[in-house]
């Protein structure tokens, strides 16, 4: 397998995926018992050991009902965002989904889900729960496509993964992760070692791009493409 070069270690460092990013968890608009918002306050204060403790009490306690699927919701926010329990994290998210598939958690806590895997670097299970998401919703499926195709890539299956970032930028040309996939498009000719197209791709891309990161990030990649025609190195020894 041929060595990824550094633009595809800084883009994903920069695109990894947005779950990764320690997010608000989101608020249900149904009445929250008390004790669901005692478990809400010790997420807010980052205390998350005590919030996985919180949340199996209640669900120890507490029969069946609307708050059950919450608890188990911030429960599973607190094993990935705070424990990085991701196994943990799967068999609460597992619990929500089978038992309360209308929450407006359910979407959520799919990507979740497919994250958790991911992350874990579990790359087939991954596919199949991010495959999931289709009819969730254009940013779900955006962001499923997205992971999609980083799965693929990192299964070395080069030529998938180009084919769903392509489809990514396709089928939603508006999502922010468009500028993530086209980039990655680039870096993909890169590892294929394919210079005229990467440096097609990059130029696309930062025409495209209202996104400063990314775009010095391109003009890095451009920068460097240039630099090794006139030293006459391959596009694979990007450094």
């Amino acid at each position: 397998m041929k060595r990824f070069c550094v633009l595809l270690i800084l883009v994903l460092a920069l695109t990894a995926p947005i779950a990764c990013r320690k997010s608000k968890p989101v608020e249900s608009m149904a009445p929250v018992d008390p004790q669901v918002e005692k478990l809400k306050g010790l997420i807010a204060r980052a205390h998350y050991e005590e919030a996985v403790k919180q949340a199996k009490l209640l669900i120890s306690q507490a029969p069946p009902s609307s708050d059950f699927s919450e608890i188990l919701y911030y429960e599973s926010y607190a094993l990935i965002f705070g424990e990085k329990d991701y196994g943990s994290a799967r068999a609460a998210l597992k619990r929500l989904l089978d038992f309360y598939p209308q929450s407006p958690h359910a979407v959520e806590a799919q990507q979740w889900t497919a994250d958790c895997h991911y992350w874990d670097s579990n790359y087939d299970r991954a596919l199949k729960e991010y495959h999931k998401l289709e009819g969730a919703g254009k940013d779900a499926e955006a962001y499923a496509l997205y992971q999609e195709a980083n799965c693929l890539l990192l299964k070395d299956k080069v030529g998938d993964a180009l084919t769903t970032y392509r489809t990514l930028i396709e089928k939603y040309p508006s999502s922010p992760l468009a500028d993530s996939a086209q980039l990655m498009v680039a870096n993909t000719y890169l590892k294929l070692d394919d210079r005229a197209l990467a440096k097609s791709e990059l130029q696309k891309f930062m025409s495209l791009t209202k996104n400063p990161a990314l775009l010095r990030s391109a003009q890095k990649a451009l920068q460097q493409l240039e630099e090794q025609k006139a030293s006459g190195q391959g596009a694979g020894t990007v450094k």
